[in-house]
């Protein structure tokens, strides 16, 4: 069984972030950015920080609690000789009050419980067994809202007895966090989701989620499949410093020792998280692996240091060699590159083509009208392709060999999340992939489509005479 994740573990991950910006600036920092910090409105002194953040894990690991802890905090205040500004006396801007205290630990201690919850949800087992959160209240709150109208209004659709369920991958639970969408948001997409909300999630069981139409089998496949390829964030992904350099030969020169970790942008020095996960262009790749990383990133399987670059050239190579190979290095690289890339076009259809055996063609159709057509679960994407041409080259179309298929499969309005262009990469990376053993390759146009996603068919048309078979595929159904 896997080890659960405590919250005390993701208290671990938070650096103190000591700042004067209050809450609504704070509501405004990237989710991942705040979740790995810790802070407090307007606290620009790292020892309070520290403190609360000792009296957060004592309260998170049930050593201490909450009149204990107050105590303490009351004794660290006055050893700091802390006063309140004047006419904040009481307030919740006054360290001192009963109330700051409350939400200053109350709110981190929920916050940390129900990261940690999530984090475990997203798990192949429990998102096969419980694939739906329900919303529910656990207490009550001292300002109550209209959850239901705020469901709605995040784009939930309340079951026919007005229970608030959806999928645990559904765009309604960042949005229920969202502070552009509602003012007093955490801006996380997990209970409390708002200040003092005493609303909480339940897991809800597949047998029921099928039940209440909620989500289809299709759905909760689709789901298990897309955790299990799920990157985990970079913690480079939006970093960035200004460093007080003002001298061009000096700015150089920090620039040359970071090569490929980093780019000025007029005053600012933008890390471009080459192995992570901040979103890029093809050209912004690019221009990334330009320069290899500092020699202390480099190894001999890794030579430039470029851990997607190398994934995609050996995918390119040969994909084969990612087979059922879930926990390796390369496909975890070759799905964080895929979950980066930013499309800088896009095509109104997309094709494959396949070749199938006599004896593989019924049980391929049959799965796929009742299942849905996917990436193979032993590989974290495939290609596709823009030119019809290319796959019908691929899949032989009118030399096709005796006792096999030629299989096309087209989609009409692929979805941005799913389809990637790597025409570009490809096509530039070329003169450094070894064509001996690459598949055929199509740098005109090639597109991958991640592991997890499920398309529906829509018509099948079979040609015996020239042993064509074409499928077209839909994003809904």
């Amino acid at each position: 069984m896997a080890t659960q994740i405590q919250p005390v573990d993701l208290l671990d991950l938070k650096t103190l972030r000591p700042t004067e910006l209050r809450t609504a600036e704070w509501s405004r920092v990237d989710q991942w950015a705040r979740e790995r910090a810790f802070y407090m409105a307007g606290v620009a002194e790292a020892e309070t920080l520290q403190e609360m953040r000792e009296l957060v894990r004592l309260n998170a690991t049930g050593q201490a609690g909450e009149f204990e802890l107050l105590k303490r905090w009351e004794a660290f205040l006055d050893r700091k000789g802390y006063t309140p500004e004047p006419g904040q006396e009481g307030t919740i801007k006054d360290l001192r009050s009963l109330r700051r205290f409350n939400v200053a630990l109350r709110t981190n201690t929920a916050l940390l419980h129900e990261w940690a919850a999530k984090e475990n949800d997203l798990r192949p087992g429990p998102m096969r067994a419980f694939p739906a959160w329900e919303l529910v209240r656990l207490k009550a709150a001292r300002v109550p809202r209209d959850w239901p109208a705020r469901w709605v209004r995040a784009g939930g659709v309340l079951t026919d007895d007005g229970r608030m369920i959806a999928g645990k991958l559904d765009e309604v639970w960042p949005r229920l966090g969202d502070r552009s969408l509602f003012a007093d948001a955490l801006g996380v997409d997990y209970p409390p989701l708002a200040w003092g909300s005493g609303m909480g999630r339940r897991g809800v069981g597949a047998r029921e989620c099928l039940a209440l139409g909620v989500l289809t089998k299709e759905d909760i496949e689709a789901s298990v499949a897309y955790v299990k390829a799920r990157p985990l964030h970079s913690p480079s992904e939006g970093l960035q410093a200004t460093p007080r350099v003002t001298d061009r030969d000096l700015r150089e020169d920090l620039g040359e020792k970071l090569q490929g970790l980093a780019r000025w942008e007029g005053k600012t020095l933008v890390f471009t998280d080459p192995n992570g996960t901040r979103p890029a262009t093809q050209a912004e790749l690019l221009e990334m692996w330009s320069r290899p990383l500092p020699e202390k990133f480099r190894t001999e399987a890794h030579p430039e240091g470029l851990l997607q670059k190398d994934a995609l050239k050996r995918f390119v190579e040969q994909n084969d060699r990612f087979r059922d190979a879930a926990d390796t290095d390369r496909w975890e690289d070759l799905v964080r590159l895929h979950a980066r890339l930013v499309n800088d076009r896009e095509r109104d259809r997309l094709h494959r083509g396949l070749r199938l055996r006599d004896a593989e063609i019924d049980g391929f159709l049959s799965r796929i009208q009742k299942t849905g057509y996917g990436v193979r679960p032993a590989y974290p994407v495939e290609s596709w392709t823009a030119s019809p041409a290319a796959a019908e080259r691929f899949a032989k179309v009118g030399r096709i060999p005796d006792g096999q298929w030629s299989v096309l499969l087209s989609i009409d309005r692929p979805e941005r999340v799913a389809f990637k262009d790597i025409s570009t990469l490809v096509r530039t990376l070329r003169r450094e992939i070894n064509l001996e053993t690459a598949s055929p390759l199509e740098t005109e146009s090639e597109w991958l489509l991640a592991a997890g996603w499920r398309f529906v068919v829509k018509d099948i048309l079979r040609d015996a005479e020239a042993r064509v078979i074409r499928i077209l595929l839909s994003t809904t159904s």
